[in-house]
């Protein structure tokens, strides 16, 4: 049966799982392809035949007898594991003439075989976290199988996953081949087997046949065969950022905005460009999907449709905002945009539904998981989130990752299975299964918050802020029970050091005080005058008496550019006790009507939380925030001791 993609629908036989209905491909195409394989395994004979596959197509020996045909899916993520290209054969029984063939049915493992590497004995809690995050998320039944730091030696932009090993790209110029096997009390580990230089930084990956392609910043496009062949595919002048095959046909797409179209060309024996749309879309080529004849792209200016017949006519959608992945869903495509929003268009390109940002920020990647359905996001912030389909509700958001973000999300395809890589290099392989949900559960961020220890107060109070983490703060007393660490402690904002009471998250150890962040009493606006001006060394903030925007003036010129640039567009964004803030440069209407931009100056702008217990960010933690980057630019003038 060999592989099937998951672009192709009409390929799709009816008997394969809800997976291959969903096809995503993320912002660094972390798998442009769901795929599926199903070997035959072939057995001749009365009783019992073994055989060998490559691949998944096997064949087996001895007997007379036919009988009856099944299907076996082999899997990565058996308990007992699969050796790269072998598979014991299936159970011949039947009644026939002799010399008839049978074509046997292996039955699949118990559940209880697959059921990952916890038992209900174990189950964690689901605000267990550590240095890696946490181990689970018990509202909607994940948990992790392995945490791999160091994986490989910078951010990992792909995974894809094939019938026989787990494939890796980084932009540490490698390419890694992992193998599934059997860990401690039932758990799945990945092995390294096999590292492939590349050259050059991994943007993007796709998974086609025996074909792997990586996509590098240089622009070239390496592809590797299991027959060996090495072959190098150049066209594009810059990075490439994102690949899928659709019907036999390679579609990559680069920083410059162009999409080239590939094909085998088997007399040469290589891939030849056979086609080229560098004029209708605008700026960088981000993600791409196919749904319906038309090739969707996802670039840092919305989402621009292409009709596939011509390659020539194009419609562009709202809202113009980066996007950072595509994924279809019973014919409707969903588009995941940076600032953590989301759009639903059906196939005529209207839009359907659109929704706010998420509670866990700002969303880098999505996947597809077949188990639920559950649609996955990762965020900047190391969160992940996951939302009911078709429904789209939220049923649950916790920290995979701690101060680091999640780079990118890989669906295995089977038994709710997926691979999270990291902006630092570091890999996880997750599961869900419906029967690990526990009723009950912290279901957010802001539940592990508040169940995360002893606090004086018991409840989150008004003008409560978030950590970097997403979680809503709770008030420590100085000389009580205390959800963190007791004694002297530190501001995360202006780093003053004090011993009284302040804001605090104790799974991720931050502390904030009540200057930056004023304690109010219910009813009351505030217990502190907020200020509206703010000066430093460096900064002077002054902000609008009602609105949340300000006007920062940098003393030193020169640290305005580094700044903006710091937070711009593909950046992480700062986001002060949960609020996010949008830094661009001031400019100043002049008498004559026109504007003028003030080069030492940048306007913030920012969305006041809505939630009555949420923080008000006032002038005083941007100043400080903004403060401490600008003293880290300063150039540090070594004294002689004389």
């Amino acid at each position: 049966a060999g592989v099937v993609l998951a672009q192709d629908v009409s390929r799709l036989p009816p008997s394969l799982p809800a997976c291959t209905l969903l096809r995503c491909c993320g912002p660094d195409a972390s798998d442009a392809m769901a795929s599926t394989a199903k070997g035959l395994l072939r057995g001749r004979g009365r009783g019992r035949g073994t055989g060998s596959g490559r691949d998944g197509d096997g064949s087996g020996r001895g007997g007379s007898d036919s009988g009856r045909e099944g299907a076996v899916r082999l899997s990565l993520f058996q308990k007992k594991p699969v050796s790269a290209f072998s598979a014991r054969g299936a159970i011949g029984a039947g009644r026939g003439g002799k010399g008839g063939t049978a074509c046997g049915a292996r039955k699949e493992p118990p559940r209880a075989a697959v059921q990952g590497p916890f038992g209900r004995a174990t189950m964690l809690a689901a605000t267990e976290a550590g240095a890696g995050g946490q181990e689970a998320c018990n509202a909607d039944g994940f948990r992790r199988h392995q945490r791999i730091p160091g994986a490989h030696a910078a951010a990992i932009a792909a995974i894809c996953v094939a019938p026989d090993a787990v494939y890796t790209a980084s932009h540490d110029a490698l390419l890694r081949v992992w193998r599934v096997q059997g860990g401690s009390g039932g758990a799945f580990e990945l092995a390294a087997t096999l590292e492939v230089p590349l050259g050059d930084a991994c943007w993007c990956m796709v998974r086609a046949d025996e074909w792997i392609f990586c996509g590098l910043s240089d622009g070239r496009i390496r592809a590797f065969s299991k027959g060996g062949q090495d072959l190098t595919l150049s066209g594009h002048r810059e990075g490439v950022s994102a690949m899928l095959v659709h019907r036999g046909v390679l579609v990559s797409g680069s920083s410059e905005g162009a999409v080239r179209c590939w094909t085998m060309d088997g007399a040469a024996g290589t891939f030849v460009n056979v086609f080229t749309v560098d004029d209708l879309i605008p700026g960088q080529v981000r993600c791409l999907a196919v749904m319906e004849g038309m090739l969707w792209v996802g670039g840092n200016v919305g989402v621009t449709v292409v009709e596939l017949e011509s390659l020539s006519r194009t419609v562009r959608l709202e809202p113009k905002s980066k996007v950072n992945g595509l994924m279809e869903f019973q014919a409707h495509m969903i588009a995941s945009y940076a600032d953590g929003s989301v759009c639903i268009f059906d196939a005529t390109t209207a839009t359907k539904h659109s929704q706010p940002p998420l509670s866990a920020g700002a969303a880098v990647c999505l996947a597809g998981l077949e188990c639920g359905p559950r649609l996955l996001f990762g965020h900047a912030r190391g969160e992940l989130s996951s939302i009911a389909l078709p429904a789209f509700e939220l049923s649950a958001a916790w920290k995979a990752l701690v101060g680091c973000k999640v780079r990118c999300l890989c669906a295995a395809g089977q038994d709710g299975m997926f691979l999270l890589g990291a902006e630092n290099g570091e890999l996880q392989l997750w599961q869900r299964r419906d029967e690990w949900v526990q009723a009950g559960a912290a279901a957010s961020p802001d539940a592990c918050s508040a169940s995360a220890g002893a606090v004086a107060s018991g409840t989150p109070e008004e003008g409560a802020p978030r950590c970097t983490g997403g979680h809503l703060c709770l008030v420590s007393h100085a000389g009580g029970s205390s959800v963190g660490p007791r004694g002297v402690w530190r501001c995360a904002i202006c780093t003053a050091r004090r011993k009284d009471e302040r804001w605090c998250c104790a799974p991720c150890a931050e502390s904030f005080c009540f200057e930056c962040f004023p304690r109010r009493s219910a009813g009351k606006a505030s217990d502190r005058k907020e200020a509206v001006s703010v000066d430093g060394s460096w900064v002077h903030v002054r902000k609008h008496s009602s609105m949340g925007c300000a006007v920062v003036t940098f003393k030193d010129s020169s640290h305005r550019d580094p700044v903006l640039a710091r937070f711009a567009l593909g950046q992480p964004p700062l986001v002060l006790g949960g609020v996010l803030v949008e830094l661009k440069p001031h400019w100043e209407k002049q008498p004559n009507g026109s504007r003028e931009e003030v080069p030492e100056c940048a306007f913030a702008g920012w969305k006041q939380p809505k939630d009555a217990i949420a923080c008000r960010l006032g002038a005083r933690p941007l100043q400080a925030c903004l403060e401490r980057i600008c003293a880290s630019l300063c150039p540090v003038v070594a004294l002689d001791e004389d």
